[in-house]
């Protein structure tokens, strides 16, 4: 019995910083992201894009949405996951990289911010963005 109390202390670990999710067989998370990166593509209107990697923590974990949002000069990127709670899984980590359009059409010139589950970085609009 001395390994049942581990198990549940290891599931305990494991289910921390886990959200709450409708469906019990799924256990949500935000992805643990490494680097942002953002793109601007030479055309006019500017187009930006923000380049998010990290890595899935096991075999069968998947990107399920990705949420954004901005407020003044900065944009918000959440980016969760799913993975089947009764699953298991290779216990190796995943790559991943999304591009996610941001939307700048509108926006005067200046320096913005794009941070992505805490991760950020910065681009500049050189000119008005009409």
């Amino acid at each position: 019995m001395k390994g049942t109390g581990l198990a549940i202390s290891i599931s305990l670990l494991l289910l921390a910083g886990c959200e709450k999710s409708s469906d019990p067989s799924l256990i949500r998370q935000e992805a643990r992201v490494s680097e942002v990166r953002v793109q601007i593509l030479e055309s006019f209107p500017v187009q930006a894009r923000a380049v998010v990697q990290g890595e899935l923590p096991d075999g069968c974990t998947t990107i399920d949405s990705i949420e954004q949002s901005r407020e003044g000069n900065e944009f918000r990127v959440r980016i969760l996951t799913a993975r089947p709670a009764e699953a298991f899984c290779t216990q190796v980590l995943v790559h991943f990289e999304e591009t996610i359009p941001l939307e700048v059409r509108g926006l005067s010139a200046g320096e913005y911010r794009v941070v992505a589950n805490g991760v950020s970085a910065t681009f500049r609009i050189e000119v008005d963005n009409g």
